[in-house]
């Protein structure tokens, strides 16, 4: 009997001992864990920051392709113009003018296929760029 009153105190300072360890492990644990997702966390905002920066570049890329469809149009509507002033002056003009003029004609629809193909060759460049973002990410 007196073995058993001198034990049990034993075994209750042990089994507090135990539990305390085993509850430092558990908050061990935890902490770890929320380690763990913080620097998943910074991982993903790293991720975000470059994908802002990316979307930022392919809008600037985007504008300049809207001001040179714009610059375009407006060479286009200068053709027009321009076929329309050889239209009327034709009229009043010999030959020899009108021969200049549908030569400067031919000239500006060839420059105006150069600039459209231009055009083109960057939007075809920029849906490039946006379908190897894709895949990277």
């Amino acid at each position: 009997m007196l073995n058993k009153l001198i034990f049990l105190p034993l075994a209750d300072l042990i089994e507090i001992g135990h539990r305390h360890v085993v509850l430092e492990f558990e908050l061990l644990d935890q902490d770890l864990e929320v380690v763990l997702v913080s620097l998943t966390l910074r991982d993903q905002s790293l991720n975000c920051s470059d994908l802002i920066n990316e979307l930022l570049i392919r809008c600037l890329q985007q504008s300049k392709s809207i001001t040179e469809l714009v610059l375009l149009m407006t060479e286009l509507l200068d053709l027009l113009v321009q076929e329309l002033h050889l239209c009327l002056r034709s009229v009043s003009l010999g030959s020899f003018d009108l021969s200049v003029h549908l030569l400067d004609l031919v000239l500006s629809i060839v420059k105006q296929l150069l600039l459209s193909l231009s055009f083109l060759l960057q939007i075809i460049d920029v849906c490039l760029q946006v379908s190897r973002g894709r895949e990277t990410s």
